[in-house]
């Protein structure tokens, strides 16, 4: 949230933003002598946020395009967390044939790249504008696992495949619950009944 305002604020010509994720709204007041409006909605498309016309009927078509699209990152999320998790308990037991650090390469690269993408879009963004905020964090450990991992694979002193995790998990610990929301909101039941359990967690206060 903190986020989105100071990416608005930065700009020429928005004097104020309000941002309510309970109710996906951006609230800005701008001087449209300074700043068109279509410079604000494509700021925010660029760290990764959909626009939508709060006057115009939300089109099923494209609601429902984007739920399964978040269904599939999701999903995807999920398989390359198994797969990478069981390869670790594998070399957690002794088994480390020579491929295995290529595998959890590849795993890694598929979960920044796949499920993770948009996050390395808004970070992108982010670093661009001068914003360091969580998913900045996030691709610093994830690019980190990565150099640890690239160095696995020239000089034994670094574990390739247990870096290689560290990007896979630290991707889709991130992602895990922004999908899941969208999981949830399309009304659909969640795996495993999670969309039960997350949407009756105890609210402080």
């Amino acid at each position: 949230m903190q986020g989105i305002r100071q990416t608005l604020l930065r700009m020429e010509g928005v004097e104020e933003a309000h941002v309510s994720l309970a109710h996906e709204e951006v609230l800005v007041r701008y001087d449209p002598d300074r700043v068109a409006e279509e410079q604000i909605r494509r700021a925010l498309e660029q760290m990764g946020y959909t626009i939508r016309d709060p006057d115009r009927l939300r089109a099923y078509e494209e609601a429902e395009a984007e739920l399964a699209q978040h269904r599939r990152r999701l999903l995807g999320a999920a398989g390359l967390t198994a797969g990478a998790l069981g390869l670790m308990v594998g070399m957690w037991n002794g088994y480390r044939p020579a491929w295995m650090p290529y595998a959890m390469l590849g795993l890694a690269l598929l979960t920044m790249l796949g499920p993770g993408g948009y996050i390395l879009r808004m970070a992108y963004h982010s670093v661009r504008r001068g914003i360091l905020n969580q998913h900045v964090l996030l691709e610093l450990a994830a690019f980190a696992g990565l150099g640890g991992g690239v160095a696995g694979l020239f000089s034994p002193a670094f574990p390739a495949g247990e870096f290689f995790g560290v990007t896979v998990f630290v991707t889709t610990y991130t992602y895990f619950p922004a999908g899941l929301r969208r999981w949830c909101a399309s009304g659909l039941p969640g795996p495993f009944g999670i969309c039960w359990t997350y949407s009756r967690q105890p609210q402080p206060g």
